[in-house]
């Protein structure tokens, strides 16, 4: 006889990391919403297979077998903040590329969570096929950390209008690097940019500004890295979020801070994190991230109306006429940050792999949204910042 199974989840697999699975021995809930809310997911009648049978333990004909039971009311009041439309276009996108990563978007009035995906993905339903499988498809990359590259230059711009260690009319030569003792950083443009102000030096992305403005700030970049949430996590509650990391304790040489401020040395941020970032920097004030309605939480002020204003600027210009031109959206317009970020992993050619991230916010006048991309091996942040245009693009 074949009966129907009722599979606890939808196919093909919807936010499967978000949701999590089940241990199959006891059905206990392992990642995800499945282990966070356990106990609520766990109230419900077990689910059997039986055979209607007469008097004489002969099927009756008609009825023969049929699921019973798996009624309750687990779950019933448990509702979350993604929504299902966003959610299915950001992992359409991201599985589009073939590429590792991981896509956050974020309600950026609100901090709440309206779709993570993470590629490659797994089928829930049947979770055991997905442990032997190549490229970690378990690991849930919307909350596992990387280092972010130039995205951390949102940070160290922050850092230095704060501290006024800079302004937005001082004028930078950049001949292609910048010498830190005996250490040459290089731009990534050969023979530099030449003369640029300071949104010029965040829209092109250039090295040897930042490198020079990590001199300047010190383990302060770090300070202004801690209040803008990033080392610790979220909020969302998810019990595999990693925390990321920042340099902490001993000592460190200018060389350090030059490669502090390129968003590498010992800073690791999550997908997550990042959009933390850009709502908190829309929204002027620490802003906790959620996964469940009702759960909005907001700190005080963390940077200054001035400088917030700044950094919109250059995030615009970002998309206008920088790095980041490949997320304009036609009508709405964006801004954001791309990042290319060394690795120290080797592709299958045996070639340095270099993550590839865009950090961005629509519509430009009135934010509604904010989408992080990452792709592990993505080589460019402007291949990013397309992947965010195509979300943006199918969720306006």
């Amino acid at each position: 006889m074949v009966v129907r199974e009722k599979l606890r989840y939808r196919q093909p697999a919807l936010a499967p990391h978000l949701l999590g699975y089940l241990r199959t021995a006891d059905q206990t809930g392992v990642t995800g919403i499945e282990a966070l809310a356990d106990e609520e997911l766990s109230h419900v009648e077990p689910v059997k297979l039986a055979a209607i049978v007469d008097g004489n333990r002969k099927l009756i004909p008609g009825l023969g077998y049929r699921i019973i039971g798996g009624q309750g009311e687990a779950g019933a009041s448990l509702s979350t903040t993604l929504d299902s439309e966003i959610q299915r276009a950001a992992q359409d996108e991201l599985v589009s590329t073939g590429q590792r990563g991981a896509v956050v978007i974020v309600e950026a009035g609100s901090g709440n969570v309206l779709a993570a995906a993470s590629n490659p993905t797994f089928d829930p339903n049947q979770v055991e096929t997905a442990f032997q499988a190549p490229n970690a498809p378990l690991l849930n990359r919307a909350i596992h950390d990387y280092y972010p590259g130039s995205v951390f230059k949102i940070v160290v711009t922050a850092a230095a209008l704060e501290e006024q260690v800079t302004s937005l009319e001082e004028q930078f030569f950049d001949p292609g690097y910048y010498d830190v003792g005996t250490v040459r950083f290089r731009c990534w443009l050969e023979g530099g940019h030449g003369h640029l102000d300071l949104t010029g030096a965040f829209a092109q992305s250039c090295n040897s500004v930042y490198v020079e403005l990590g001199q300047r700030l010190g383990l302060k970049m770090i300070d202004y890295a801690r209040k803008l949430g990033l080392g610790s996590k979220t909020g969302i509650g998810l019990p595999e979020e990693q925390q990321g990391s920042l340099p902490a304790g001993g000592r460190f040489s200018r060389q350090d801070f030059g490669n502090m401020a390129l968003g590498q040395r010992g800073i690791k941020a999550t997908p997550m994190q990042l959009a933390k970032l850009m709502v908190t920097i829309l929204q002027g004030r620490a802003t906790k991230l959620n996964l469940f309605p009702g759960q909005e939480s907001y700190g005080g002020a963390v940077l200054s109306a001035k400088t917030r204003a700044a950094l919109r600027a250059m995030m615009a210009a970002v998309v206008e006429r920088g790095t980041g031109t490949q997320a304009q959206i036609p009508g709405y317009g964006a801004g954001g940050k791309t990042g290319s970020a060394q690795t120290g992993r080797l592709n299958s050619w045996g070639e340095p792999e270099v993550d590839a991230w865009f950090a961005g916010f629509f519509p430009l006048l009135q934010p509604r949204y904010v989408i992080v991309v990452l792709l592990e091996g993505g080589a460019s942040g402007s291949i990013a910042a397309g992947i965010f245009k195509r979300i943006a693009l199918r969720i306006t």
